[in-house]
């Protein structure tokens, strides 16, 4: 019909709310990485608590299907099509954990990451340090995965103690689709995947209702005097 508005997907809807106050700050911080970067850093979705979460979740990598290129929303988001969001909702209402509770980040944040580069890897760390930073309510983090494990026991132990000595993270499974593939792992392996996933997100959820009220916030810039133009 004639003057009639075409009607808007979700992400058009989501990208209403990109500056809302709770994700405004960490979203201004996913602009500067796109263009410090030169490449794709996905928005942190609306629908997670933001700065005022009290969980933070760090994955790998964004999943191609953030990105716009390939049809993405453009977003983290526990609503996106890839089975890592599709898993992390999952676990999240099993364990009793509200998504506003909840922020996502990765240990590089950007699309085509290369985990060989020692450059991009600290770089992932230094931002995973500035958004630890921005949220003043944060008592809880989970490293899903080898690689956010390495970098919590690697980089961030070694150029940023401050904050390794602030926080005892739970170190725990990837929420990826290749854990439960029934062509890499057998059914054994992947129940076992399972259920130490489901125990983590249960000591989470625990932790969220017991742990003391966070210290006061300081923020960091390079912590032990690291250098942010070096590698680790």
């Amino acid at each position: 019909m004639w003057g009639r508005e075409a009607p808007r997907s979700r992400w058009d809807r989501l990208s209403d709310h990109v500056d809302d106050p709770h994700v405004r700050e960490i979203n201004q911080f996913v602009r500067e990485l796109r263009a410090k970067q030169g490449r794709f850093v996905p928005f942190v979705s609306p629908n997670y608590g933001g700065v005022n979460a009290r969980l933070l979740a760090l994955n790998k990598t964004p999943g191609a299907l953030t990105d716009p290129a390939n049809g993405g929303s453009g977003f983290l988001d526990f609503d996106n099509r890839d089975q890592g969001a599709v898993r992390h909702s999952r676990y999240l209402r099993e364990a009793g954990i509200e998504f506003s509770d909840v922020l996502s980040w990765n240990a590089i944040p950007w699309v085509d990451a290369n985990f060989e580069e020692g450059d991009d890897y600290f770089r992932g760390a230094q931002a995973f340090v500035r958004v630890i930073e921005m949220m003043p309510e944060l008592r809880v983090i989970m490293l899903h995965g080898s690689q956010a494990k390495a970098m919590w026991n690697g980089i961030v132990q070694k150029s940023f103690s401050r904050i390794y000595e602030r926080y005892n993270p739970i170190q725990t499974w990837s929420l990826g689709y290749e854990l439960v593939n029934r062509a890499n792992n057998s059914r054994e392996e992947i129940d076992r995947y399972e259920r130490e996933l489901g125990q983590s997100f249960s000591k989470a959820e625990r932790l969220l209702r017991y742990a003391p009220p966070p210290m006061k916030r300081t923020y960091i810039e390079g912590d032990d005097d690291a250098d942010s133009s070096a590698s680790p």
